[in-house]
């Protein structure tokens, strides 16, 4: 395994690595999950199915927003990534939906409280992948009060969504407020790569840390069965457990243990490994339980992500 290490940067130092790429991603994803989640807020305000046609367009539309964000050259991670970051997107839709109405699909029954609360999250992930978009652009920290402003909307919108009589659920504040944050989470992994960013989340706001630039390689252990990231290939092939560095551009396969070409599938993950600096992860069918533990570790089901989380 590798020893990860980052560099805090200065304020004046990180808003000089601004990426535009980064920032138009963020408004493509923040844009489709506002496009899909009104398209199933739609059928469920109307009772019935979602209309074809409504996520067709959805996606149409992330496709061209996406591609043109990679027409600039300062991606902070690999491009490529449309498949990835719609999957992403279009599972965390399905998880609103089922948690705000109890189904993903078929008919729904017709709720206007329902078809609001799904509203709500909509605009606040947008307005979330707004702020993010914002920051990577500029390659700052996220502004504390453009993450409240979203935060004070979207509380104002649930309380008002449930304050109608044909709910299916009420008292979902907190726990939609989890899933757009750990969503939002996960879309940063994704999307800054590069060992930009860190951060910390809370109810109201996303604490951010900005760090070094340092671009990292996915790294197979054929004798573990793992793979994980290093801060170069010197680095992979010259650990005491020499690895194989990947091809550039390959990521960590949680799957099968080794450097792939993305998108990753998720397997065993190991985070928080003890002899790695900021919770670093190892990925693939080597992480059993038994070593996972033996590490210092936590093992769950993800993707062992350059960022040193397992992204599910």
């Amino acid at each position: 395994m590798i020893f990860l290490a980052l560099v805090v940067l200065s304020a004046d130092m990180a808003r000089a690595a601004g990426s535009k790429c980064t920032a138009a991603k963020y408004d493509a994803a923040g844009q489709r999950a506002a496009d899909k989640s009104k398209c199933f807020g739609k059928a469920i305000k109307k009772g019935g199915g979602v209309d074809s046609a409504c996520l067709s367009k959805a996606g149409g539309t992330f496709s061209s927003l996406f591609m043109k964000a990679e027409s600039h050259a300062d991606c902070l991670a690999p491009k490529g990534d449309a498949g990835t970051v719609a999957s992403m997107v279009d599972a965390f839709v399905e998880d609103i939906t089922r948690t705000v109405t109890g189904s993903t699909g078929g008919a729904f029954v017709a709720s206007k409280c329902n078809s609001k609360k799904i509203e709500a999250v909509a605009t606040k992930v947008a307005a979330k992948a707004k702020c993010e978009s914002k920051a990577a652009r500029k390659g700052a920290a996220v502004a504390p009060r453009c993450l409240a402003n979203a935060d004070g909307k979207f509380g104002h919108a649930i309380g008002k969504a449930e304050g109608k009589a044909d709910c299916t659920q009420k008292g979902q504040r907190v726990t939609l407020e989890a899933k757009v944050d750990a969503f939002m989470d996960a879309l940063m992994s994704q999307l800054q790569q590069m060992g930009t960013v860190t951060t910390t989340t809370t109810r109201t706001a996303r604490t951010t840390t900005t760090t070094a630039s340092t671009p990292r390689i996915c790294c197979h252990f054929a004798s573990g069965g793992t793979c994980d990231w290093a801060p170069s290939a010197n680095a992979c092939s010259g650990n005491e457990v020499p690895g194989t560095p990947g091809a550039s551009g390959s990521v960590c396969n949680g799957a099968t243990g080794t450097c792939t070409s993305p998108p990753a599938s998720a397997g065993p993950c190991c985070s928080g490994v003890a002899s790695f600096s900021s919770n670093a992860c190892s990925g693939g069918p080597g992480e059993t339980a038994s070593v996972c533990s033996g590490e210092g570790g936590t093992l769950s089901t993800g993707v062992c992500h350059p960022s040193g989380a397992c992204v599910p």
